[in-house]
This record gives C-alpha cells, sequence and structure tokens, in this order.
C-alpha cells in the first residue's frame, strides 16, 4: 500500500507573489501592444518572455510581462517587428533603439 503525503502549506496568492518578487534586481513590468494582425505569428513565444496578460484593445492587444533581462526582451521585440509598440518601460525603448543603431551599423559594413 502507498503512503500519500499531503501538503498543508499554502501558496501565496500571484499578485502577492509578483509584488514582492518585482524588484529592480528581479523582475520588471514590460507593456506592449500588437497589432491583431500579427499577433497570430507569435505562438507559445510569449509564454518564454514572461507573458502575464493581455487585454483587448480593438486593433490591437496590450500584452503585460515581467522579465528580468531587458536585453533578451528587446531581441524578442524586434522579432515582431513595425506590428509592435513599447509603452513601457522607456528603457526598453532605449534598449531597442540601441539595438537597431547596431544593426544599422552592420548593414553599413557590409555594402
Amino acid at each position: 500500500m502507498s503512503k500519500t503525503n499531503v501538503f498543508k502549506k499554502k501558496h501565496p496568492k500571484l499578485q502577492d507573489f509578483l509584488r514582492k518578487t518585482q524588484t529592480k534586481e528581479a523582475l520588471l513590468k514590460i507593456v506592449i501592444q500588437i497589432d491583431k494582425t500579427a499577433f497570430k505569428y507569435i505562438g507559445d513565444q510569449h509564454y518564454y518572455m514572461g507573458y502575464v496578460s493581455k487585454k483587448d484593445l480593438g486593433e490591437q492587444i496590450e500584452m503585460t510581462f515581467l522579465n528580468s533581462n531587458l536585453t533578451s526582451f528587446a531581441h524578442w521585440f524586434l522579432y515582431l517587428g513595425k506590428a509592435a509598440d513599447i509603452i513601457e518601460p522607456l528603457s526598453l525603448k532605449n534598449e531597442v533603439a540601441e539595438l537597431l543603431d547596431q544593426i544599422q551599423d552592420r548593414m553599413e559594413k557590409a555594402k
């Protein structure tokens, strides 16, 4: 006969956990808006980027993420191309702009 383990410890609510872990060193809240016509192309990739929620805005979908690596998120965001906008944080906009500058420099060198 097998013995069943019963766990009595309660887990914190997700919102409480996220509030406690959302520090500069941990997780940053990222909000983007993506055109509905392009949303279907991201598949399950958004789950790997810290996806938390989405909101229907009509022609666009607003997506919220919690992520600790802006550089990684910026690279993923570039995949969305002209179909998405960064709402917050400003530091992500700066990170994407820096990557675009690096891409432009590389393209000019390759001519």
